[in-house]
């Protein structure tokens, strides 16, 4: 079995860091049901459908997370928000 390595330059964004970038720009993920015990297939990746929240629009079907990483790391959106988990933080 062959590891998956996203390239370098592609952010590690969490996925509630994700969801936080398109809330914050007005639109929400849905995911997408790929049926009953879909999961034990190999090589499987949730899909989402990516919602405009103004008027509940479906703007793009079938995106992976992987791919929303990818996208947010092309434009430059910051890793760590305000709301943001950092190591100074600690829970003791």
């Amino acid at each position: 079995m062959g590891s998956h390595k996203e390239p370098s330059w592609v952010r590690p964004y969490t996925y509630f860091r994700l969801m936080r970038i398109l809330q914050e720009r007005g639109f929400k993920a849905e995911v997408i049901w790929q049926g009953y015990k879909a999961q034990r297939r190999k090589g499987y990746r949730e899909r989402y459908r990516i919602i405009r929240l103004s008027d509940e629009k479906i703007i793009v079907e079938g995106i992976t997370l992987d791919s929303l990483r990818r996208l947010f790391s092309c434009y430059g959106f910051p890793l760590e928000d305000q709301r943001s988990m950092t190591k100074k933080h600690k829970c003791r």
